[in-house]
């Protein structure tokens, strides 16, 4: 018994009551909060770069011929061309011009607009004045790069080039584009029949294998006569040259244009003089003539003044002294001296003062 009431005495002294259950546990402020782990991050792959796409293979050439693959050297066509060289007002144009005008010529050579005429009066189209000539493509040496020559003539004006294609120039698109759908009519030209389909201003045949050096065209016509500068052109013959290597200077084309529209726009520039070089020939026409004049200035009464020579088409047309007709034993002597003078095609005139200006 007293056994068992030491063992109990202990156990009751061996208990702190504050520890007990309901007794608040102490929270250290420095203790870190352990939170409940969140959802995972995803992990971002770096991209891979995009794989290089496969390389386009270059379009394959017609397995025929095609193109001015078809042309041979010594191959030849020609054409004639005609273009708008300028307009001319008609009589009945500088009528409306003068009315315009309180009775004075228009000086810019352009009429009233129509709503501004006299009721009944309209301003007629202006006449186009044209200018033509024929123009020649050859094939000449050598085979590569593609060379071809091209000679333009009108009158006593002439031209020649040599033009060569760009190594990257595919010979096999150089043509016109024809639509395979479209209905083909004979068309007959330089002496034979060609299967031609037709736009309102051009007629070409796309199968012709003489017709390389054109791109098949046969003929093209003008869809506004009133353009200055616009060219027509018509073929006139084919055949086959003897290949002559020529001496110009070459020009690489980087384009896809036919020869024929390179000589196209070779007779288009037939005639026109740069501004540079038109004075330095000027200049030079001026010293000439100044020094011819001298020496038939004893034919001159008063023997000073200012003498302008009038030029057209390659000759002298007429010399006017101090506004009057130079006299005729002048005339006559400055004509003789000055026969060897190259003169220019366009219209010029040229003024030459001599002695001291009136």
């Amino acid at each position: 018994m007293k056994r068992a009431l030491l063992l109990a005495a202990l156990v009751f002294a061996g208990c702190d009551n504050s520890n007990g259950p309901s007794a608040p546990t102490p929270i250290d402020q420095n203790a870190q909060v352990q939170r409940p782990p969140g959802p995972p991050i995803p992990v971002v792959k770096p991209r891979l770069p995009l794989a290089n796409p496969p390389p386009v293979a270059p379009e394959p050439p017609p397995s025929g011929p095609a193109g001015l693959t078809r042309s041979k050297l010594g191959d030849t066509v020609e054409f004639s061309w005609s273009k708008v060289d300028s307009l001319k007002m008609s009589p009945a144009e500088t009528m409306v011009s003068a009315i315009k005008n309180g009775g004075k010529p228009d000086p810019k050579g352009k009429g009233a607009p129509k709503e501004e005429l006299p009721e009944g009066l309209h301003m007629p189209e202006p006449t186009p004045m044209m200018k033509s000539g024929t123009l020649t493509i050859v094939r000449v040496e050598p085979e590569s790069p593609f060379t071809f020559r091209v000679d333009v003539k009108s009158g006593k004006e002439s031209s020649s080039q040599l033009y060569a294609y760009a190594p990257d120039i595919a010979l096999h698109k150089v043509m016109y584009r024809s639509d395979e759908e479209a209905a083909l009519h004979d068309v007959k030209a330089a002496g034979k029949t060609f299967k031609c389909f037709e736009t309102p201003t051009r007629q070409v045949a796309p199968d012709a294998d003489e017709l390389a050096l054109s791109g098949g065209l046969v003929t093209e016509s003008l869809l506004d006569k009133t353009r200055v500068g616009a060219i027509s052109v018509s073929l006139t013959r084919v055949g086959n040259a003897r290949v002559k290597v020529g001496t110009d200077k070459v020009k690489k084309l980087d384009t896809f244009e036919t020869p024929l529209a390179i000589a196209m726009e070779q007779a288009s520039q037939l005639g026109f003089v740069d501004p540079e070089v038109k004075a330095a020939r000027d200049a030079a026409l001026k010293e000439a003539l100044t020094t011819h004049a001298t020496g038939c200035i004893s034919n001159l009464k008063p023997a000073r003044g200012v003498l302008d020579a009038i030029i057209a088409k390659g000759k002298l047309e007429a010399l006017v002294w101090n506004a009057k007709p130079a006299p005729k034993p002048f005339d006559k002597c400055l004509r003789a001296k000055a026969k060897a003078l190259d003169w220019p095609e366009g219209d010029v005139s040229i003024k030459v003062t001599l002695g001291q200006t009136p």
